[in-house]
């Protein structure tokens, strides 16, 4: 086997460890937002962060590794994996698919949870605003009946944040 493309091979095997990371804080993550537990929520997004900045060096590796794979194949432009395929020995080939059928897998999973966990993250949000919404408008501008059947508004009701210290 080629050195760059062994060496392609393992910066891929790196960013699927990296990406396998991910995935694991992705479905942490679901249950921390169940959970309603902010702080482990911020412990987590800070834990991606890095993993986020992890996987950009990653990519900048492999770029710097595939321009050694073109010099090495005798080509010029490349678009994606697939177009140095057909110039790979069996074995690279192999390595090479291997890896990135892995590491679109992995994606995709996290994609998925990330979406799930958008939505979890969405629907606390809408109860949140809910909750909120009821606290500060409890009591306001609602009809009371006063003396002879006449309805009022009492304007002076004070609702939950209008408490005087």
């Amino acid at each position: 086997m080629r050195k760059s493309i062994g060496q392609l091979i393992q910066a891929l095997d790196k960013t699927n460890e990296v990406y396998r990371e991910v995935l694991e804080l992705s479905e942490k993550k679901q249950d921390v937002v169940i959970k309603g537990d902010i702080k482990e929520l911020e412990k987590i997004t800070v834990k991606e962060q890095g993993l986020v900045a992890s996987i950009i060096k990653l990519e900048d590796i492999r770029e710097q590794i595939l321009q050694y794979v073109m010099k090495d194949l005798g080509i010029k432009n490349v678009e994606s994996l697939d177009d140095i395929l057909p110039l790979l020995t069996q074995e690279e080939k192999a390595g090479v698919e291997g890896t990135t059928r892995s590491l679109k897998n992995l994606i995709t999973d996290v994609q998925d949870v990330n979406s799930s966990n958008e939505k979890l993250l969405q629907q606390s949000l809408e109860i949140v605003q809910f909750n909120m919404n009821m606290m500060t408008s409890a009591g306001k501008d609602e009809p009371n009946y006063g003396k002879k059947g006449k309805v009022n508004y009492d304007d002076d009701k004070s609702n939950l944040f209008d408490v005087k210290v």
